[in-house]
């Protein structure tokens, strides 16, 4: 759009006026403070196969990093126990497993036995 010899530019918001968090109560709006400026209408871009190729080997490689950068951060995150923490842990599973195991193999036996009396 021509005005005045000079290119004006089309000014687009992203949606509605946000409120402020002090200013919901007195009902006054701000505006938005990220406005995109669009100089020239966005045509589509024509690529070649190989470059579209490229382009998708491209965008899995960046989230492929990205994953395992957002994982390594989560980890930072994580709270870890200390050594002895640790090893109490791991002998209450494996003693808890013992436990359920013994008493699965009374039942097997138990019920064996009771089997074998029906059978014969």
């Amino acid at each position: 759009m021509q005005l005045g010899g000079k290119v004006a530019a089309k000014v687009t918001s992203k949606g509605p006026e946000r409120q402020s968090v002090s200013s919901r109560h007195t009902g006054q709006t701000t505006a938005r403070p990220a406005v995109r400026v669009r100089r020239h209408p966005v045509r589509p871009r024509v690529t070649s196969p190989e470059r579209r190729v490229a382009n998708m080997f491209r965008r899995w490689y960046r989230g492929l990093i990205g994953y395992f950068r957002e994982t390594r951060l989560e980890m930072r995150k994580v709270a870890w126990p200390s050594r002895r923490e640790t090893v109490i842990y791991t002998l209450v599973v494996v003693l808890a497993t013992v436990v359920v195991g013994v008493i699965v193999w009374v039942f097997d036996v138990g019920l064996s036995a009771a089997l074998g009396l029906i059978i014969k």
